[in-house]
């Protein structure tokens, strides 16, 4: 079944994908007049997927074909790049739902579901290899629920431990987090105040630039920078978009290297 995935993924996108890399090409130049060489260089650019079940299948494939194509110009730019994802290791809970029933199910736990946290594409990574990870986006045991805010948590952490003067986040999303087992023991709101709260301390911290893409929604709810996509062509057009906002002044967030 893995290997159809990647057969159909690969035969539906490939006109797509030859006139996309004609257009990458002409955004690479575009993104190498804006910023010198050694700003470039000292720029890391991460993009965290939502792995959720909603994603699967044709919205999956779609992000997989796209960041195929915009994966290859951060490397040749010299831009610090990873891809990440995220989702839980299991549906209706897991390891931390079991440890609430166990202890007499307390009011208001808080998350009951175990996270999975993946790296797709490492920053440290350059060789022509570093994308070979992306065939597992299409692995139908992957996607499961979304828990955003500890999500985007972990990949700023990842950000700030990279050396860099200016450093951006990238939140591919296709609605807002959802997890049965923590939203049936707490507010229903839970997980969306959480992410609110995760989203407005980014922010307002200055030191990461924060994006929100939607695949057949608009992220604006939560995200100031927030572009909307329903097809490969505007999920690529978005994500350029926002590196040439990484890049053009003064929305471009460039500060002391705290590596």
């Amino acid at each position: 079944m893995f290997e159809l995935r990647k057969q159909a993924c690969s035969m539906g996108l490939a006109e797509w994908q030859a006139e996309a890399n004609i257009k990458a090409l002409i955004r690479r130049n575009k993104l190498a007049s804006l910023a010198a060489r050694a700003d470039r260089e000292a720029t890391c650019v991460a993009i965290l997927l939502d792995l959720s079940g909603s994603m699967r299948d044709q919205r999956i494939m779609m992000v997989r074909g796209v960041l195929d194509v915009v994966g290859i110009v951060p490397q040749a730019l010299g831009i610090q790049f990873e891809i990440l994802g995220f989702t839980t290791a299991r549906w209706k809970g897991g390891l931390s739902r079991r440890q609430w029933i166990d202890t007499g199910k307390p009011h208001w736990p808080g998350r009951l579901n175990d996270l999975l946290h993946v790296v797709i594409a490492e920053a440290d990574v350059h060789d022509s290899a570093r994308l070979a990870k992306l065939d597992q986006l299409l692995r139908p045991d992957l996607p499961k629920e979304n828990i955003d805010g500890e999500a985007i948590e972990w990949a700023c952490s990842r950000l700030m431990s990279r050396k860099a003067s200016r450093r951006a986040l990238i939140v591919i999303s296709d609605g807002a987090p959802v997890d049965d087992s923590t939203l049936q023991a707490n507010d229903l709101n839970y997980l969306v105040d959480h992410l609110k709260s995760v989203v407005a301390a980014v922010q307002n911290g200055g030191e990461i630039g924060l994006f929100g893409v939607g695949i057949d929604y608009s992220p604006s709810r939560f995200y100031c920078d927030a572009r909307k996509s329903s097809s490969p062509d505007e999920l690529l057009e978005a994500l350029f978009d926002v590196l040439d906002t990484v890049f053009t002044p003064p929305l471009s967030i460039d500060l002391e290297s705290t590596g």
